[in-house]
C-alpha cells in the first residue's frame, strides 16, 4: 500500500495534500481512497433541502444552534487560532420534519484545517487546504453536531 501511494504521489504531485485523507473527499476533489460508510441511521443524514417557504428559525432557534455547533470540542480544535466568522444558520430539514440547523461559518482567506471531521456522525482524521468555508450540521433534540464539512 505504501508504495501505492508513493507511485501514485509522484505521477499526481497536485493531490499529494489529499494523500492523507480517509473519508469523505473535499466537495469537488478527486478522491485517493473512500472507505464507504453504511448509514445507520438514515433520519439523520443531512438533507439540508427546505419543506417549504415557511420552514426557519427564529433568532433564538439560529443561537442555539451556533452555541451547539462553536462548542464542539472538534469544531474548536478545528478552527483554533483561526479567524472566521458566521456566514448563516439555516434550517436542517430530514424527512419533512426539523432535524436542527446548519451554520456555515467563513473564512476571510482560505486556510488548512487539519483535525477530526464528522460525517453522519463518523469520526475521521484529515487534512483540507484551501478551505474558506465551513458547514456544520446540528441536531438541536441531542444538542450534538453530527457533521462537519469543508468547503
Amino acid at each position: 500500500a505504501a508504495s501505492l501511494l508513493s507511485g501514485l504521489a509522484a505521477a499526481s504531485p497536485s493531490h499529494t495534500s489529499r494523500l492523507n485523507q480517509d473519508y469523505p473527499p473535499r466537495p469537488g476533489g478527486t478522491a485517493v481512497f473512500v472507505i464507504g460508510l453504511p448509514n445507520t441511521n438514515p433520519n439523520t443524514q443531512p438533507n439540508p433541502k427546505p419543506v417549504g417557504k415557511t420552514t426557519t428559525l427564529n433568532a433564538a432557534q439560529k443561537s442555539r444552534v451556533q452555541s451547539i455547533a462553536l462548542r464542539d470540542t472538534r469544531v474548536r480544535m478545528l478552527l483554533h487560532g483561526k479567524s472566521y466568522h458566521v456566514l448563516a444558520t439555516v434550517p436542517w430539514v430530514s424527512h419533512s420534519t426539523l432535524a436542527g440547523g446548519i451554520t456555515t461559518l467563513g473564512f476571510s482567506r482560505s486556510v488548512t484545517l487539519s483535525g477530526t471531521w464528522l460525517t453522519q456522525g463518523h469520526a475521521y482524521r484529515a487534512t483540507y487546504k484551501g478551505v474558506t468555508r465551513m458547514t456544520i450540521y446540528v441536531n438541536v433534540g441531542q444538542s450534538k453536531v453530527v457533521t462537519i464539512q469543508p468547503h
